[in-house]
């Protein structure tokens, strides 16, 4: 969904004096997908979906081709209460909205210690309703790039609302505008729940649920409470406090 990222790539090699022709940029679907893993390369690095990376390893194992695959998270940001708040919540929403979601890190749950939740909730709308979408170089967020992910968007935000969460900023799928462009803005979520799917499911956009946690047990459960693995961190002043922390952390 965005060609010119691999395009700019190569020529960036070219001019910095790569010889003609080691790198070499394919575009295509998955039909190009599936004919350069049918050709039985040395080396498979693919990121994208899980569903397309499963049916690329499986190929893979078949012709003993050695992979490395990325296939996006469901990243976990837990904020204790001695956390520096202002600089955390900067930094949810940096990494919540930057490219708006469309990140394979980018964060996708917020566990927040119940003590400080609500203050830390309100810092959180200040940072967001501060940013600028739009097209232009003074923007901070720009628009999603495929349609198809505003589906799931949808759905993740459908279910969650219709099952009591709150949306504290942005706007609800009825009021949203996407006949004008995929413009969605920053969307919070407060009194969430461990099963909903946006808790559990890969939004990949800019929707950010924010869960309030009693004790350190208990954050790390839900943190590990995910199929996927990709990233987390952990806010605190207390450096120590992931050395002492169960190994599964």
């Amino acid at each position: 969904m965005t060609p010119l990222v691999g395009k700019c790539i190569e020529d960036v090699l070219i001019r910095s004096g790569m010889p003609a022709g080691v790198v070499q940029v394919a575009h295509g679907g998955k039909e190009l997908g599936a004919a350069l893993t049918a050709g039985k390369p040395d080396y498979i690095f693919f990121t994208g979906s899980v569903r397309t990376g499963q049916i690329i390893q499986a190929q893979a194992a078949k012709d003993l081709i050695p992979t490395t695959l990325e296939l996006g998270g469901k990243d976990p940001m837990i904020v204790f209460a001695d956390a520096n708040l202002a600089r955390a919540a900067r930094a949810a929403v940096w990494g919540a909205f930057t490219n708006s979601g469309q990140v394979c890190m980018s964060i996708e749950r917020l566990y927040v210690d119940r003590k400080v939740a609500q203050p830390f909730i309100r810092l959180l709308i200040d940072e967001i309703n501060r940013l600028k979408q739009g097209t232009d170089l003074h923007a901070d967020i720009g628009s999603m790039t495929f349609e198809g992910q505003l589906s799931i968007v949808k759905e993740q935000l459908e279910e969650a609302l219709k099952r009591g969460a709150q949306l504290e900023t942005g706007k609800k799928p009825t009021e949203w505008k996407t006949d004008k462009g995929m413009f969605l803005e920053p969307m919070l979520l407060t009194n969430v729940e461990q099963g909903m799917k946006v808790v559990q499911e890969e939004a990949f956009g800019p929707l950010l649920p924010v869960i309030p946690f009693d004790t350190e047990e208990e954050v790390i459960g839900y943190a590990n409470d995910s199929i996927y693995g990709l990233n987390a961190s952990v806010w605190s002043s207390d450096l120590a406090k992931p050395d002492e922390s169960p190994p599964n952390w």
